[in-house]
């Protein structure tokens, strides 16, 4: 019940982020759309005493439209191996067999969306909020909702720059060891604030 109701409250704050991207989004019918979509996605294969499968996919979805911008983004990373081991005592009539055991190395996910519109001249307002698991590090879900100010240094042809500073608010559920929790899970919810120059 604390799971859904927590999905319930992160999927209405992507619902929130969304809605305040409309109303800035709409333009009269006959201005120009702007858009772009950028789909990767990369299968690897090799094999030998270890087999290994690698699959990468990416999609960055940008629309932007006078002042207003905004993007949707999916990431995801898995790589398993299938690693051959001996078992059995090599002594043994039949001596060992030969066993194989998949285990994952990486698994990556990531969803993300985001809003921005410019107040004036340089200067522009944010939204995003994002949700990302990494469970072989040990982080079963992180939400992750900010918002901040900006400001466009430099907007060039060949140089870009721009400084943003903000507050977020993070929630994390972490996969922890069963000696310390029997219930396999630690949750925890911060906020911290942001600087950043790109």
């Amino acid at each position: 019940v604390l799971m859904k109701a927590k999905w319930m409250g992160w999927a209405i704050c992507l619902l929130l982020v969304a809605g305040a991207a409309l109303p800035g989004m709409a333009q009269e019918e006959e201005e120009k759309k702007n858009w772009s979509n950028k789909t990767e996605l990369g299968i690897t294969l090799t094999s030998g005493n270890t087999d290994v499968t690698n699959l990468s996919f990416g999609n960055e979805y940008l629309r932007t439209r006078d002042k207003a911008e905004l993007n949707f983004d999916i990431k995801i990373i898995n790589n398993e191996s299938d690693v051959k081991f001996y078992s059995g005592d090599p002594t043994a009539p039949g001596g060992p067999t030969i066993e194989e055991r998949t285990q994952t190395n990486a698994e990556t996910y990531f969803v993300g969306l985001g809003y921005r519109r410019t107040i004036t001249g340089r200067m522009y307002w944010l939204v995003n909020g994002h949700w990302f698991r990494n469970e072989p590090a040990g982080l079963l879900d992180r939400y992750r909702g900010a918002a901040g100010l900006g400001y466009q240094f430099i907007d060039g042809a060949k140089h870009s720059l721009k400084g943003e500073i903000g507050a977020a608010y993070t929630d994390d559920t972490k996969s922890i060891p069963i000696s310390v929790d029997p219930s396999g899970e630690l949750s925890g919810d911060y906020t911290s604030a942001y600087a950043m120059l790109d």
